[in-house]
């Protein structure tokens, strides 16, 4: 059974993380007004400061966003890797 295994770290300024594919960033993400509804900080803000604490957003599952436990801080990364070595799984672990 595949174990889960520290690849890195990723740091935290704003108290939250976003999962978003790279792609989208500069076409989409640098301005407030960026091209995909809510896909920019505010949108992030708005499902990281929501009773549930995350969400999608940016429209048709663009982004995630999730608060963390403990606001800003440097967080360490997990993955677990199928028998080909391919990563099917990630996991941040903010506690």
């Amino acid at each position: 059974m595949p174990r889960f295994e520290k690849v890195g770290y990723i740091g935290v300024d704003s108290g939250q993380v976003m999962l978003i594919d790279p792609c989208y960033i500069k076409k989409d993400f640098e301005s407030e007004f960026g091209a995909k509804p809510d896909l920019n900080y505010a949108g992030a803000c708005k499902v990281t400061l929501s009773q549930d604490g995350c969400g999608n957003f940016g429209g048709d599952g663009m982004a995630f966003a999730t608060r963390t436990a403990f606001g800003d801080g440097t967080y360490p990364v997990y993955v677990k890797r199928d028998s080909h070595g391919a990563i099917i799984e990630m996991k941040i672990k903010f506690v």
